[in-house]
Order: C-alpha cells, then structure tokens, then sequence
C-alpha cells in the first residue's frame, strides 16, 4: 500500500482528548488527519475541501449525530468510508450505522493502534479501488463512444 501520508482522515468528535489522542496516533502513523468538533464543522470542512479519503467520527455527539453525519457524507459522496466510534456500543445504532453505510462501527476507547488503523487501511484501499474503478468506467464509456463513431463513420 502507498504511504498513508497521501490519505487524508476527517476525524469528528466532540471532546478534545478524544481528538487529540485518536489524531496523534493516526498522525503517528503517517495520516494527514483534520479535525473537527462537530457535525456542522465537519461537513464545511468536506465541502469546502471534498479529498478526504475517510471520514471518522464519534456517534453521540450534541446538536447532531454521528449517524446524520454518515448521512450527510454519503449524500455528498458515496466513495467515501464513514468509521464510526463510540463508547456507547447497543445493537440498535450499529444497525442503523450499517444500514446508512457506515464502513466500520468501532467500540472506544481506540487505544491500540491495531483497533484503528488496520480498518482505516482497509477502508482507504476501499476508496482507492472504488475511485480505479469509477476511472476505469469512464474510460471504458469513452472507447466505446469513440468505437461507435468509427463503425459511424465508416
């Protein structure tokens, strides 16, 4: 896999010692990581900028949720994996998580690296080879349009 460094990380929760331990470990692993502390800042920040590679976000957050976040990316982009933390694990929101296609539902506290960043690497290679494909797709679209105007032409 490329160098994380290239993979740019939302990371979305409302406390500060959440954000700055989960950031440092993923800084520490080579991700540029931005930051917000809420719902209405992460998705400015998505729309204004729209490259990042995977969103992360806490689930029980004031004003709005993790859960209307994933839907809000999605809407935005579908490409984009949506990793949800919390600390309140129920069966209830991970199925709600799942159904608005949340990539990974992971319980905290995210204290070893392994809980974190091997799903982020697999969501990452998700995003690279959905993003391959829609490429690969418009070319395909492309040939196909150009074959025809040949066989037209002729």
């Amino acid at each position: 896999m490329p160098k994380a460094e290239k993979y740019r990380i939302l990371l979305v929760d409302d406390e500060d010692v959440i954000r700055d331990s989960v950031g440092t470990l993923l800084r520490e692993n080579g991700f540029d990581v931005t930051t917000a502390s809420g719902v209405d800042e992460a998705l400015g920040i998505i729309k204004k900028e729209k490259e990042f590679n995977t969103v992360i976000s806490d689930i029980k957050m004031p004003k709005k949720n993790g859960i209307e976040l994933l839907k809000a990316v999605k809407e935005i982009s579908e490409d984009i994996p949506v990793i949800l933390l919390t600390g309140y694990a129920d069966l209830e929101t991970a199925q709600k998580a799942v159904t608005h296609g949340a990539y990974d539902y992971i319980n905290k506290p995210v204290d070893e690296e392994k809980k974190l960043v091997e799903p982020l690497n697999r969501a990452i290679k998700m995003n690279q080879l959905a993003k391959d494909n829609k490429r690969l797709m418009a070319e395909i679209l492309t040939m196909a349009e150009e074959h025809e105007q040949l066989i037209n032409a002729l």
